[in-house]
């Protein structure tokens, strides 16, 4: 069994990844950040799985002059805190956003359409101030809600546009 000592390229933690099938290639998580990385035994690299399987944009958030990336599959939206707990960090002072505070899940339909899902991400005993949708929906823990171009998603005192890549 061959044992290699590798860092993660999210948060830098080192962890020894144990090889026990002596495979090329290992999916691993980061115990600390969660980030799922390839661990590749041949030549010692250590890539994050998202760079690879997640590089195609097709939506952003704005909040302000910023833009922050979707990707397709599930978007894990929260206040940026180091090291970071969120696959889209929010750079904000705003405490009442969650380190984790809501998913949007970016699909491809069959037509190339491109659907949005937004939903919350804590549960019922966390306190906290629910994601808001269009500004005025506040949304429980089992709500889920299709998001169009140009609606507008709230994070505790936050307020993100959503918007389609073309």
């Amino acid at each position: 069994m061959e044992t290699k000592r590798v860092k993660c390229p999210k948060c830098s933690k080192k962890l020894e990844v144990a090889n026990k099938n002596q495979e090329s290639v290992l999916l691993v998580r980061c115990p600390q950040c969660n980030a799922k990385m390839r661990v590749k035994f041949d030549t010692g690299e250590t890539v994050l799985a998202d760079a690879e399987d997640r590089s195609e944009i097709i939506g952003l958030l704005k909040n302000g002059d910023k833009y922050y990336r979707l990707h397709e599959g599930v978007n894990i939206l929260g206040r940026k805190v180091m090291p970071p707990q969120a696959d889209v960090s929010i750079e904000t002072d705003d405490l009442t956003m969650s380190r984790k505070h809501a998913a949007i899940e970016i699909v491809r339909l069959k037509s190339n359409k491109v659907k949005a899902v937004l939903g919350d991400l804590r549960t019922r005993e966390k306190a906290g101030i629910k994601p808001i949708f269009h500004e005025e929906i506040p949304l429980d823990a089992d709500d889920r809600v299709v998001v169009c171009f140009g609606d507008t998603i709230q994070l505790g005192n936050t307020f993100l546009k959503y918007v389609q890549e073309m």
